[in-house]
């Protein structure tokens, strides 16, 4: 495994870990669990998601900061009719859960955002994804 793909791993277990502790959520918890045993299986599986869901489609709004468009967008028509529904509600508890931190929180969690978002930038440049 690549010493990048293991960085982005370990930022967003750190990142749900951090974010787990400042709102306590059993379905963050069971994210946890399914990265860290995941991973093991399947290292890349996170950040090729994170480059073709997150980076790709949402990179001048990340790059922005702009927090208020993640947690306003109905993330339905991003969800292919194939995706178990589980995906849909994991996104809505997590907009619900954001939307009710602070400022100094909500700095925190898009730096982690835009963290990963970088390193999936530089794996997509090394891998010629």
């Amino acid at each position: 495994m690549s010493s990048l793909l293991k960085v982005f791993n370990n930022h967003l277990v750190e990142f749900l870990n951090d974010f787990q502790i400042v709102m306590p959520n059993n379905n963050i918890k069971a994210a946890v669990l399914f990265i860290n045993t995941t991973k093991k299986i399947n290292p890349s599986i996170f950040i090729k998601g994170w480059i073709n869901y997150i980076y790709n489609p949402y990179k001048e709004k990340i790059k922005e900061g702009d927090f208020t468009f993640f947690i306003e967008r109905d993330y339905s028509s991003d969800i292919d009719a194939d995706d178990d529904n589980k995906v849909l509600e994991i996104i809505n508890t997590i907009r619900t859960e954001l939307k009710k931190l602070d400022e100094n929180n909500r700095e925190k969690v898009i730096k982690y955002v835009q963290n990963l978002t970088k390193m999936g930038e530089m794996y997509q440049i090394e891998k010629n994804l």
